[in-house]
């Protein structure tokens, strides 16, 4: 290499997706911008790893290290804005993840080679009003509050909690917001996050009524390339909505200037593995650090997005009624009964499998009643499958999946028994053959059985399964979201997927089974689930004109949380909630860090946990302070201790102090760094599950 050729070279900082919390430099012969992806070698095997460029220098680094020759760069121009990047290194630092790692979260999908789509500029006009609906006072009033301080071309930051009771017409609000930027800002773009796919359909409908060819939509069921092309859309200024899950906050915008979260409270916005990103949380951190304006709403928020709210932290719009003082569905409390019975014991693999659900005689009488008046209903348990187990009479235990410590639940079409954490499957054939001479009885019931026992009673009458089985396949949710919509469905039967956010004008019944189940769940947070759940269930009955009727089957009909949601009163309960909450030190009071450690192998496993409460022990030892106000669990068992043939060991750190918290999580993921190889963990800040 020349002087010349050595004096033009360029080190390029890259940050790759590996744990390691270091950038990594290679030489180049020429400028690379910041934010773009590159492939470049990376080990002694110099396997090619896809990183991004955070910064490009022709000052020779200092290193011990031969420096390595970048092998290409993938994008024309950065896919990272200079905001994009400024978030990851904040993620990076909040969630204790490496760069490299939050990068490719951000970049889910390789992106096809394509050419580069054209930016498109329009007028204000051509960007606007489809019909919009007159709001009600009230809807007025929320509409104004929330944008007093709307100032063109920027809006304000302050993020504002939107409580609707169900129905209160929350989706009209979010249009005329948009409708209200796009004045303030011809170009401006909108960014909206909806928990879960089985929402995407009916909000791109009514989205798209309103803003005609304006809407993009990603979500899981898109091809690599949809979904790049989708985004690139968004990108390029050519739509100017984006609607999404949590994935979606991380899209590359040319002038993003409003973010809505809705249902803001559900669980689905929090990514459970890899890096565990909470997408309304990171909602929020974007549009702070971007000045636009964000709005969360919900018929039952969060205990921390309320709590931000009542502290002052967020704006706070109540909507206690719904849209034209339509009344909220009556809802009835009926017994749940388990009778004294022995299941259905098989003995070959051709025994039928009848469905036996213990479905009270009111709720019957109310299916028949509204299906004779030609309107529709919902019928939501919170199992899939089509019982919960299969009993050993021989074993005198349930028969249990052989890489999980769980029980394997029978599905009745595929006639499986199936595993649903690490998807194992047997045969129920395979399972009688193995046991000629036990006697096995199927236990309990689920989403399954439950659409068998109402086909037996309602045959003439059109019934659909909604749960993660029946809508695996591509477009099946949406083809039974159309045919319920247009009435060719009367009842839909399913998981509580159904309780999120559908509108549908002929359903004036909901039926809700086995709430005791999430009541007895080993999580402070069981109270609020079940509490979110039946009132968001009952909210998707009578919307329009046709009254509604919630039928709720349970055992304990005093329990706080159930009275709570019959009256539907959500502002009680969360102020009951966060008393019991600040008493034990649970968020948003306290803040919370989980660590697992998890192996093949139990002995080693066994190991390392006592090495971690030893270290924890002698650290607490040398910095006492670190330990005042410390909630420290574990490291012990967690209820489910075998997941995907590993043995798992938990931790789990509170504290109200925030600074102690995360330093001593450093230490711990430290130590967690020294462990032999054949171990993994995993740290998750702000968990929200601790099972």
């Amino acid at each position: 290499m020349t002087q010349q050729e050595f004096d033009s070279l360029h080190y390029i900082e890259v940050a790759l997706p590996t744990p390691l919390p270091r950038h990594f430099t290679y030489k180049s012969a020429f400028s690379v911008p910041v934010g773009c992806r590159v492939r470049v070698p990376f080990g002694k095997s110099n396997r090619a790893l896809i990183g991004v460029v955070m910064a490009d220098s022709q000052q020779s680094p200092e290193s011990d290290y031969e420096i390595k020759t970048l092998i290409e760069v993938l994008d024309p121009e950065p896919e990272f804005s200079p905001a994009l990047l400024i978030m990851a290194k904040w993620l990076s630092n909040y969630y204790m993840v490496a760069l490299g790692e939050v990068l490719r979260a951000m970049l889910p999908v390789t992106p096809p080679k394509a050419k580069k789509a054209s930016s498109v500029e329009r007028s204000a006009s051509q960007w606007l009003p489809g019909p919009t609906l007159a709001l009600t006072p009230i809807q007025e009033r929320a509409f104004a509050a929330l944008t007093e301080n709307w100032q063109p071309p920027s809006l304000e930051f302050r993020p504002f909690l939107l409580w609707g009771v169900t129905g209160a017409g929350k989706t009209e609000i979010y249009l005329q917001l948009i409708a209200k930027a796009r004045q303030l800002d011809p170009q401006a773009q909108v960014l909206v996050l909806v928990p879960e796919i089985s929402l995407t359909p009916q909000m791109t409908q009514v989205f798209s009524s309103r803003f005609p060819e304006q809407v993009a939509v990603v979500h899981s069921q898109l091809t690599n390339n949809q979904r790049w092309e989708q985004l690139q859309r968004v990108r390029h200024g050519q739509a100017a909505i984006l609607i999404g899950p949590r994935s979606a906050v991380f899209a590359n915008f040319k002038a993003l200037r409003l973010i809505i979260v809705d249902e803001e409270h559900d669980s689905s916005y929090k990514q459970t593995t890899g890096f565990s990103y909470n997408g309304r949380d990171v909602a929020v951190v974007r549009a702070q650090q971007e000045k636009i304006a964000i709005v969360l709403g919900s018929a039952t928020p969060s205990a921390e997005s309320y709590y931000n709210a009542k502290t002052g932290k967020y704006g706070f719009i109540k909507i206690d009624e719904r849209v034209a003082g339509r009344p909220l569905p009556t809802i009835h409390l009926v017994e749940q009964s388990y009778p004294k019975q022995k299941g259905l014991a098989l003995k070959s693999n051709k025994d039928p499998l009848p469905a036996s659900l213990p479905f009270h005689t009111e709720m019957t009488d109310a299916l028949e009643r509204v299906i004779s008046k030609g309107q529709q209903a919902m019928v939501i348990l919170n199992r899939r499958g089509f019982a919960y187990f299969l009993y050993s009479r021989l074993e005198k235990k349930a028969i249990q999946c052989p890489h999980c410590s769980v029980t394997l639940t029978l599905h009745k079409r595929s006639r499986h028994l199936h595993c649903h954490y690490c998807e194992h499957r047997s045969s129920l054939e395979s399972v009688l053959a193995k046991r000629p001479d036990d006697d096995l009885v199927a236990v309990g019931f689920g989403s399954e059985q439950a659409e068998a026992y109402l086909e037996t009673h309602f045959s003439k009458v059109g019934l659909a399964r909604v749960d993660s089985d029946s809508v695996s396949k591509k477009d099946s949710l949406a083809t039974i979201l159309a045919d319920f919509r247009s009435g060719k469905t009367k009842i839909l039967v399913g998981t509580q997927i159904l309780a999120k956010g559908h509108d549908f004008s002929g359903l004036t019944l909901i039926c809700i089974l086995e709430v005791d189940q999430l009541l007895n769940l080993p999580d402070f947070r069981a109270g609020e689930r079940a509490f979110q759940l039946l009132v968001q269930a009952s909210g998707r009955a009578g919307r329009h004109e046709l009254a509604g009727d919630v039928y709720i089957q349970c055992q304990r009909q005093d329990h706080p949380v159930i009275q709570a949601a019959i009256r539907q009163d959500y502002l009680g309960f969360m102020e009951r909630e966060l008393a019991f909450r600040e008493i034990h030190g649970y968020p948003p009071f306290g803040r919370m860090i989980y660590f697992e450690i998890n192996g093949r192998r139990k002995d080693r496993v066994e190991k390392a946990e006592q090495a971690l409460g030893d270290f924890i022990e002698s650290s607490l030892r040398q910095q006492p302070e670190l330990g005042q106000g410390m909630m420290i669990l574990g490291p012990s068992r967690p209820p489910i201790e075998l997941l995907r043939g590993r043995h798992r060991r938990s931790l789990l750190i509170c504290s109200a102090n925030m600074e102690k918290l995360r330093r001593l999580a450093r230490s711990i993921a430290s130590f967690c760094q020294t462990l032999p190889r054949e171990l993994r963990y995993k740290l998750d800040v702000d968990p929200q599950t601790l099972l």
